[in-house]
Protein backbone atom coordinates (compact mmCIF):
# COMPACT_ATOMS: atom_id res chain seq x y z
CA UNK A 1 0.00 0.00 0.00
CA UNK A 2 0.99 3.71 -0.65
CA UNK A 3 0.70 6.42 0.76
CA UNK A 4 1.44 8.95 -2.10
CA UNK A 5 -1.20 10.10 -3.83
CA UNK A 6 -1.57 9.49 -7.68
CA UNK A 7 -4.02 11.35 -9.58
CA UNK A 8 -6.91 9.12 -11.01
CA UNK A 9 -10.09 10.15 -12.99
CA UNK A 10 -13.57 9.74 -13.63
CA UNK A 11 -14.13 10.42 -17.16
CA UNK A 12 -18.10 10.76 -17.76
CA UNK A 13 -19.64 10.45 -21.70
CA UNK A 14 -23.47 12.25 -22.14
CA UNK A 15 -25.80 10.25 -24.12
CA UNK A 16 -29.29 10.93 -25.48
CA UNK A 17 -31.30 7.68 -23.87
CA UNK A 18 -34.07 7.24 -27.17
CA UNK A 19 -31.05 8.07 -30.04
CA UNK A 20 -27.90 6.56 -27.99
CA UNK A 21 -25.82 9.03 -29.64
CA UNK A 22 -22.76 11.14 -27.98
CA UNK A 23 -21.53 14.13 -28.22
CA UNK A 24 -19.90 15.26 -25.15
CA UNK A 25 -17.96 14.31 -22.12
CA UNK A 26 -16.28 15.56 -19.06
CA UNK A 27 -13.27 14.57 -16.71
CA UNK A 28 -12.40 15.07 -13.13
CA UNK A 29 -9.03 14.85 -11.48
CA UNK A 30 -8.71 13.19 -7.92
CA UNK A 31 -5.54 12.35 -6.22
CA UNK A 32 -5.97 9.09 -4.30
CA UNK A 33 -3.73 7.08 -2.28
CA UNK A 34 -3.92 3.13 -1.23
CA UNK A 35 -4.45 0.18 -3.18
CA UNK A 36 -6.22 -0.03 -6.79
CA UNK A 37 -8.99 -1.33 -5.84
CA UNK A 38 -9.67 1.03 -3.16
CA UNK A 39 -9.20 3.37 -5.65
CA UNK A 40 -11.65 2.63 -7.88
CA UNK A 41 -14.22 1.80 -5.72
CA UNK A 42 -13.73 5.61 -4.74
CA UNK A 43 -14.11 6.91 -7.93
CA UNK A 44 -17.08 4.60 -9.02
CA UNK A 45 -18.98 6.15 -5.73
CA UNK A 46 -18.31 9.22 -6.82
CA UNK A 47 -19.11 9.10 -10.36
CA UNK A 48 -22.77 8.52 -9.47
CA UNK A 49 -22.87 12.06 -9.46
CA UNK A 50 -19.31 14.45 -9.06
CA UNK A 51 -20.37 15.31 -13.14
CA UNK A 52 -22.77 17.84 -11.77
CA UNK A 53 -19.32 19.49 -10.85
CA UNK A 54 -16.77 18.91 -14.00
CA UNK A 55 -16.50 20.47 -17.26
CA UNK A 56 -17.75 19.37 -20.67
CA UNK A 57 -15.69 18.75 -23.32
CA UNK A 58 -17.07 17.99 -26.78
CA UNK A 59 -16.35 15.13 -28.11
CA UNK A 60 -12.91 15.01 -30.59
CA UNK A 61 -13.35 15.58 -34.30
CA UNK A 62 -11.87 12.98 -35.11
CA UNK A 63 -14.44 10.47 -34.10
CA UNK A 64 -17.68 10.29 -36.01
CA UNK A 65 -20.41 8.58 -37.50
CA UNK A 66 -22.26 8.33 -40.77
CA UNK A 67 -25.87 9.75 -41.44
CA UNK A 68 -28.58 8.49 -43.31
CA UNK A 69 -27.41 9.98 -46.34
CA UNK A 70 -23.47 8.56 -46.21
CA UNK A 71 -22.04 11.94 -44.95
CA UNK A 72 -19.94 11.74 -41.88
CA UNK A 73 -21.09 13.77 -38.72
CA UNK A 74 -17.72 14.41 -36.74
CA UNK A 75 -17.82 14.79 -33.01
CA UNK A 76 -20.69 12.39 -32.50
CA UNK A 77 -20.65 8.46 -31.40
CA UNK A 78 -23.11 5.63 -30.63
CA UNK A 79 -22.89 4.63 -27.06
CA UNK A 80 -22.42 0.72 -28.05
CA UNK A 81 -19.04 2.10 -30.40
CA UNK A 82 -17.26 4.03 -27.65
CA UNK A 83 -13.39 3.33 -27.32
CA UNK A 84 -13.28 3.02 -24.30
CA UNK A 85 -9.77 4.12 -23.10
CA UNK A 86 -9.19 6.22 -25.90
CA UNK A 87 -11.78 7.97 -26.05
CA UNK A 88 -11.10 8.55 -21.97
CA UNK A 89 -7.06 9.12 -22.00
CA UNK A 90 -8.10 12.21 -24.72
CA UNK A 91 -10.70 13.61 -22.20
CA UNK A 92 -8.59 13.02 -19.53
CA UNK A 93 -6.04 15.11 -21.64
CA UNK A 94 -8.09 18.27 -21.35
CA UNK A 95 -7.32 18.72 -17.34
CA UNK A 96 -3.63 18.60 -17.85
CA UNK A 97 -1.79 20.29 -16.90
CA UNK A 98 -3.08 20.00 -13.60
CA UNK A 99 -3.20 23.47 -10.90
CA UNK A 100 -0.11 23.97 -9.39
CA UNK A 101 -0.31 24.15 -5.27
CA UNK A 102 2.34 25.34 -3.39
CA UNK A 103 4.52 23.66 -0.64
CA UNK A 104 7.03 25.00 1.67
CA UNK A 105 10.77 24.33 1.27
CA UNK A 106 13.10 25.37 3.21
CA UNK A 107 10.77 28.23 4.29
CA UNK A 108 10.54 29.20 0.16
CA UNK A 109 7.02 29.04 -1.12
CA UNK A 110 7.59 26.15 -4.16
CA UNK A 111 4.99 25.08 -7.04
CA UNK A 112 4.34 21.23 -6.91
CA UNK A 113 1.92 20.06 -9.61
CA UNK A 114 1.44 16.36 -9.88
CA UNK A 115 1.31 14.71 -13.01
CA UNK A 116 -1.17 12.63 -14.78
CA UNK A 117 0.71 9.33 -15.45
CA UNK A 118 0.50 6.64 -18.39
CA UNK A 119 -2.29 4.78 -18.00
CA UNK A 120 -4.08 6.94 -15.26
CA UNK A 121 -6.25 4.66 -13.20
CA UNK A 122 -9.99 5.94 -14.27
CA UNK A 123 -13.47 4.73 -14.57
CA UNK A 124 -15.80 5.93 -17.53
CA UNK A 125 -19.15 6.71 -16.73
CA UNK A 126 -22.15 6.75 -18.72
CA UNK A 127 -25.04 9.51 -18.04
CA UNK A 128 -28.29 9.97 -19.57
CA UNK A 129 -29.61 13.27 -20.58
CA UNK A 130 -33.05 12.79 -20.35
CA UNK A 131 -36.22 15.05 -22.27
CA UNK A 132 -37.21 16.11 -18.69
CA UNK A 133 -33.30 17.53 -19.04
CA UNK A 134 -32.31 14.92 -15.65
CA UNK A 135 -29.06 13.59 -16.12
CA UNK A 136 -28.66 10.09 -14.63
CA UNK A 137 -25.52 7.70 -14.57
CA UNK A 138 -26.74 4.92 -15.60
CA UNK A 139 -23.86 2.55 -16.09
CA UNK A 140 -20.16 2.17 -15.76
CA UNK A 141 -16.54 0.89 -16.82
CA UNK A 142 -13.82 0.64 -15.53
Amino acid sequence: MTNTPELCFNVWVFVDPATRVVQSASAKAYALAGEDEAKLATLRHLSATDFYTAEREPIPPKYSVVAPDRRPIPGVLFAGQIPHTDLALEIIETLDPMPAQLAMREGEPVGVTLTVPDGPLHVLTFVEERADGSLVAVGLKG
